[in-house]
Formats: structure tokens, sequence, C-alpha cells
């Protein structure tokens, strides 16, 4: 009769463990879609951003009627309100199997610590995907450049933070999968420790073949977005979804023949990207992979897998593609050294430029150029005529310098030239032909004909000079001076003067 409860409560302790191992796939499937759904509105707030197309703005919108459902289902659940949370998930979509595995592990098995964990990315991937609409409505209505210039960061990395917590809730669910295989071995040994030595040899090889062919595992693996691997120590793959064998451009075939390792090495990749001393089990990493002629940038998740014993037998990566993360980063960062109206250097970049080159003593000499009548080309035709000859005075004078010289647009109608290694004689001869090119230039806009022309003061860099602000200052007061003597002024003659 003993033998038999125990048997029983063996059985309905295998039975609830199975359970929740369901309920977590049915997570992980869903999630699937929730990261698919909050991705491709991404990509159609992207669209939006670039064509200003209300279309894709509606597309953005609508992609995320998914994501918003799953946020009221879990408050609904939250509340106990299970049917409720389960007429939520069925409109948007949602496998009603899945639903039903999902609404029983939150109801009996929210108690779990890595349940909390999992649901606490869930309240916080929910947070973001809000925060992400309203950054994006914000966009929509703001008219000013530099506001949408910060909230277009903010968008960034808004999507970054929900791809992180795409992983995070990954990882948590396979965390709760090592958490309810270890009860399950608890509770096993336990009771299958009653029923002795013959016992335990059966209960040892069923114990294996579960962790060998965890189901969870296998539903992260096959129906993820990401691409998944799983490969020997020495590299040697094992098996791979579909996702990484188009990552690859190989087949099942193909697959165990290849070493992953040498595939990295081949692309140029770092011979060591995963260590295998390490005491941590979890390691992160990037990669490159060619195609079509550039590079994709990857990173990956590595996982070190042991068995019962903490003998390590393989690796699992997920994998995913930041290549349009790391472009943006690109973007951004030209943006915060670029004038967005006349793509020259703005004054941040050019200081940086004038640091580098005070700090290996170069010589050469600074022009500051200030326009002369061009308030009343804004205060006349408004700001967008002024914004399009600020344009042609920069194209102006591009082709009076060299194209290493270091132009850039200072703010307003003030722009600055380093002339490297030229002598005082030469860029005075440069100043000229910009000031000669710009009066003779006729800005026209509704018949209206706007006389601009420029001051230019000029000052030198020398080994003298210990800081930025000392050299653009006297260049500043050469422009002034320049501005009432209407002709090209040098620092060094105003000081002689003095």
């Amino acid at each position: 009769m003993a033998v038999m409860l125990l048997v029983i409560a063996a059985i309905s302790t295998s039975t609830q463990v199975s359970n929740i191992q369901s309920a977590m796939r049915a997570f992980v499937d869903e999630e699937g879609n929730w990261a698919k759904a909050h991705r491709d509105a991404y990509q159609a707030f992207i669209k939006f951003q670039h064509s200003q197309n209300p279309l894709h703005f509606e597309a953005f919108i609508d992609h995320l009627t998914f994501n918003r459902g799953v946020a009221k289902a879990k408050k609904q659940l939250d509340a106990h309100e299970f049917e409720q949370a389960s007429l939520t998930l069925q409109e948007i979509g949602c496998d009603p199997y899945n639903i039903e595995q999902i609404i029983y592990l939150t109801r009996y098995f929210s108690w779990l610590q890595e349940s909390q964990r999992a649901f606490k990315i869930w309240d916080k991937a929910n947070e973001l995907v809000n925060h992400f609409e309203h950054m994006a409505m914000a966009y929509r209505m703001e008219p000013s450049a530099l506001i949408k210039k910060q909230l277009l960061a903010d968008i960034s990395s808004t999507q970054q933070d929900m791809l992180k917590a795409e992983q995070e809730f990954e990882h948590a669910f396979i965390r709760l999968a090592e958490q309810t295989d270890n009860i399950l071995s608890i509770l096993t040994i336990i009771i299958f420790s009653l029923l002795g030595i013959i016992m335990f040899t059966v209960i040892k090889k069923v114990m294996n073949q579960i962790t060998e062919k965890d189901e969870l595992y296998q539903a992260t693996f096959n129906k993820s977005q990401l691409a998944y691997v799983q490969f020997h120590l020495n590299g040697n793959l094992i098996d791979g979804n579909q996702q990484f064998m188009d990552l690859i451009k190989c087949n099942d075939i193909m697959l165990k023949s290849l070493n992953f390792f040498d595939i990295l090495r081949n692309q140029g990749n770092p011979s060591h990207l995963i260590s295998m001393k390490s005491r941590n089990k979890h390691q992160e990493f990037q990669f490159k992979l060619a195609a079509n002629g550039s590079n994709r940038y990857f990173k990956a998740h590595a996982t070190l897998i042991h068995n019962y014993s903490g003998t390590p037998l393989y690796f699992v990566a997920a994998i995913y593609d930041i290549s349009k993360e790391k472009a943006q980063n690109r973007a951004l960062k030209k943006l915060a050294h670029q004038d967005y109206l006349t793509g020259l250097m703005n004054r941040f970049a050019f200081e940086n430029k004038l640091s580098e080159l005070i700090k290996n003593q170069a010589y050469g000499y600074l022009l500051y150029m200030d326009l002369n009548g061009f308030k009343s080309v804004n205060d006349a035709a408004g700001h967008m005529v002024g914004d399009q000859i600020l344009e042609q005075v920069a194209q102006k004078i591009r082709m009076h310098i060299r194209q290493n010289d270091l132009l850039a647009r200072m703010g307003g109608d003030e722009f600055a030239l380093f002339l490297e290694n030229v002598t005082l004689k030469k860029a005075t001869e440069i100043a000229l032909n910009i000031r000669h090119a710009l009066s003779s230039q006729q800005f026209v806009y509704l018949q209206n004909q706007f006389d601009i022309s420029i001051s230019i003061g000029i000052s030198a860099l020398t080994q003298g000079h210990k800081s930025i602000p000392e050299l653009l200052s006297q260049a500043d007061e050469a422009c002034y001076v320049s501005k009432t003597k209407n002709r090209i002024v040098t620092y060094q003659s105003l000081a002689q003067s003095a």
C-alpha cells in the first residue's frame, strides 16, 4: 500500500511538472508573437520617420494591437479575472490551447520564484511597449527638429530595452524549467529513495531521459524568432534551428560536419569569443558575418549545459541580429558631429578637431566668417529661404578650399574654416576668394534680390596657443573688426596696431 501511494505521488508530481512545462511552452510561443508584433511596429515607425506617410504610422498602431491586448490580459490575470483575460487573449488571436495553459500557470504556480520573475519582466515589457507608443505619438505631433531627435533616441533606446526584455523573458522560463526540474528531482529522490536500490536505477534512467529531451528546450529552440545553435565544447555543431541554418547558409545534413568556431574565425572574428575557463555558465559575445557584400552583426547569449554531476556537456546559444542597432548608433554619432542643415561639421566636432591639432602642435590659420545682411532674409522671406541660402553659402565656401580642410557651421550665420600648413598669404588669398564669390553671388527669392556678403577674421594657430577658446576668440575679434572696416582682418594686425 505504501509503495502504491509513493508511485501515485511520483506520478502526480511528474504530471504537475509536465503541466507546468506545457504552460511554459505556451508562454514561449505567445512571446514569439509579442516580439514579432513590436518589431514589425518598430519597422513601420522607421518607415514613417523617413517617409512621413500616415499609412506607415497607421501600420505602426495596428501592429501594436497584439501588445496592447497582452498588457490588458496581464492586468486581468493579476486581478484574478481569468475569464476576462481568456476573452482578451482570444480577441487578439492567441492560440486557444496556449490561452488555457497560460491561465493554468498563472492561477496555480505564480508563487514559484522564477514565475514571479518572469511576470515582473512581463510587466516591464508592457510598460516599455506603452512608453514606445507614447514616444512615437509625441514624435508624430512634435514640430521641433531638436526634440524629435531626442524622441528618436528615446524610441531607439526603448526598442533595445524591449529586445532585452525578450531575452530576459525566455531566459526566465529556461530558469523556471530548471527550477521545476530541481523540484521534481528533490521530490523524486525523497519518494523513490524509500523504494530501494532497484527502483532507484529505473528512476535515474527516467530522469536522464527527461533532462536530455526537455520539451521546453525544444519548444524554445524550434519556435523562437531568434537563431538557436547547440555545439560541443570544441565548437563542433550538434544542432541548429532553421533561423541558424539560414544564417550560415547550410542544411541539416551539412550542419553536423561544421565547426562553429571555424565559421566565426573564417569571417574575421576573434579566435576566442567564448572562455572555456569562465565559471559563469552564461556568456555573451558579438560577431559579424558577410552577406551580399557587406557585414551583418550579431550578438549571442551562450549557456553552458551541465549534467547532474556538474560535468559540462555542450553550449546552447541564442543569436539575434544587431545590424540595425549598430547602424542606428553610427547614424546618431554622425548627427552628433554634423550640422543637420549644411552637412558640415558642427561646433562640437570642429572644436574637437582643433583640440587634436593643438595637442599635435599643428600650424595654420583659422578663418572666422559671419554673413552680412542675412537677418533681412529671414525677416523678409522666412527661415526656409534663409536655410536655402545657408546651404548655398556652404557650397560656395567648399569650392574654394581643399578637401581635407576643416569647415564648420558654428551656429546661425557663422562659419569657421581651419587651413593647416599654409602661409598667411595663402590664407588671405583663400579668404579673398570666398569673400568675392559670395559678394558676386545673387540670392533671389520671388523676384526679391538679397545682397549677402561675408566678414572674415583670421587668427594664427602657433605653438603658443594652449586653448581653443583663445584661438576662436582671436578670430572672432578680427571678424568683428572686419564688419566695420569692410575688409579681411587678421588678429595679428590688430595686436600690432594696439
